[in-house]
């Protein structure tokens, strides 16, 4: 186990032959020392990419049912994304989302360029309407990876949808836009299926903005 759990995992102070009880602020000291230690440790396993590392500390903490700010379950969930794990990843955004908490675009970028390159179009589709259907959903660059994410895995028609959304929403900003990359992708998508007419649409969109 954790060292900061061996070093704060005592119930009380022995004198003689009996216990002294610790107090709840006591324990609530001892329980923020531990989320502070698993914390550090999370973050140093990021900047490591020790995948493993970040896998005992995760399982350590839920075991001890300890509540890790999102900056330490972010640097996980990073890590496990970067590392090819791109499952439990995915959980752990989803379980950020569910608790009312919007993740960090490097976050929700990283896992979704997981299932990119995992040709998880499914898993990648799914993740965004979850997200999406919690009110957080995600931001312009995250759209655009999902897009090229469902036209390259067999989600063509879905692509198209979501394409044609973005581009009727569509702003100055940076940010929320279409990237150009994106068109292409789609367009190239509709050229191997034999959909040359729709490959021209989405060049047009993309003119049209």
């Amino acid at each position: 186990m954790h060292a900061a759990a061996r070093r704060t995992g005592a119930a009380g102070q022995r004198i003689g032959s009996g216990a002294v009880p610790v107090h709840r602020s006591q324990r609530a000291v001892r329980c923020r020392s531990t989320a502070d230690a698993y914390t550090q440790s999370l973050l140093a396993a990021e900047r490591d990419g020790d995948v493993l590392r970040v896998m005992e500390v995760v399982t350590e903490a839920r075991v001890m049912k300890l509540e890790l700010p999102p900056a330490a379950l972010e640097a996980g969930i990073r890590t496990f994304a970067e590392g090819g794990q791109w499952q439990r990843a995915v959980d752990m955004l989803e379980a950020l989302a569910a608790a009312g908490r919007r993740a960090e675009l490097s976050t929700s970028e990283a896992v979704f360029r997981a299932l990119a390159g995992g040709g998880q179009a499914e898993r990648a589709l799914a993740l965004y309407e979850a997200l999406e259907a919690g009110g957080g959903g995600v931001s312009g660059p995250v759209l655009n990876l999902v897009v090229r994410t469902c036209a390259a895995g067999g989600q063509l028609e879905r692509a198209l949808q979501l394409l044609e959304g973005m581009v009727l929403s569509s702003s100055d900003s940076e940010e929320e836009g279409v990237e150009a990359i994106t068109f292409t992708a789609v367009a190239g998508e509709c050229l191997k299926q034999g959909l040359g007419s729709k490959a021209e649409e989405v060049l047009d969109w993309r003119d049209y903005l």
